[in-house]
């Protein structure tokens, strides 16, 4: 097929904030951000972590850079959105950015980012990016990127909630689910049923089977949720991401061990791990 792929590209791997640590490079230091490319170079973005200002910086300095972004928002906590403000592209004019995410609590999804870029945190204001910007509120249903790209999102319970992703395109199912934690010794329904026959279930593992049961209500899983989910929903391969900050990566290394006796064809992300997909 040439170049015409599916294209993965983990760009951002940590949970809760960024680490410059050597001893956690392996595994991945930027917060969470991951770029998928369709056969025909159409561009889709998970969250824009930290992990999105390398991937921009990249995107504008290819030969020619797709001028259409998509980013689907998992939620609006500060290591999913923080890159945003220093992802290039919102900078340069004839780049269109579409966002996509859950209607906050309060106010529109726009007032987000106007909140983040307020003067009194970063110096241009929304207004003032050179990109064309445009906010789109997804509530849970299936909606079209376009006629090649259809998602499906679907809430799960985290703090201030958060939305899960399943795409189809190019005859492949991606789905991603990140900042979720499932009841004690149970997985979440809605969550199995969306990421049904993913060929890649992209699942965060933030926890350790032993330290979960130390942070209950933080919103977040283990690797046995993870992987639970991969058998339950018959996926065909399990990537776990938002690796908890203080994670070393002989520490990651040994819980993707564990995680592969109980399902072979699962791994941890690395930091700009790339996958292709026929």
């Amino acid at each position: 097929m040439g170049d015409k792929q599916l294209k993965l590209k983990f760009w951002g791997t940590r949970g809760s904030n960024p680490t410059a640590a050597q001893n956690m490079s392996t595994y991945g230091g930027e917060t969470t951000c991951v770029e998928l490319r369709t056969a025909n170079n159409e561009l889709i973005i998970f969250d824009m972590g930290t992990g999105i200002i390398r991937m921009g910086n990249s995107l504008i300095n290819e030969k020619n850079p797709v001028k259409d972004i998509h980013i689907l928002l998992s939620h609006f906590h500060w290591d999913h959105i923080i890159g945003f403000a220093s992802f290039k592209p919102v900078y340069i004019e004839g780049f269109n950015i579409n966002i996509y995410a859950q209607k906050p609590e309060t106010g529109s999804l726009k007032e987000v980012f106007e909140d983040m870029l307020h003067n009194r945190y970063w110096p241009v204001p929304l207004e003032k990016m050179g990109a064309k910007i445009q906010f789109r509120e997804v509530h849970p249903l299936i909606f079209k990127i376009n006629e090649d790209i259809a998602v499906e999102a679907r809430p799960h319970p985290h703090p201030g909630g958060a939305l899960g992703y399943r795409i189809l395109v190019d005859g492949k199912i991606i789905s991603f689910i990140t900042d979720i934690e499932h009841p004690e010794n149970d997985l979440i329904k809605s969550v199995v049923d969306l990421t049904r026959n993913s060929d890649i279930l992209i699942h965060e593992g933030h926890f350790s089977p032993e330290d979960l049961p130390l942070h209950r209500e933080w919103g977040h899983s283990s690797w046995v949720e993870a992987v639970g989910v991969a058998k339950s929903s018959k996926s065909k391969r399990l990537i776990m991401t938002h690796h908890a900050p203080d994670y070393e990566d002989t520490k990651i290394a040994i819980l993707e061990s564990e995680a592969r006796k109980s399902f072979p064809n699962s791994s941890f992300s690395r930091s700009e791990e790339t996958i292709l997909l026929d």
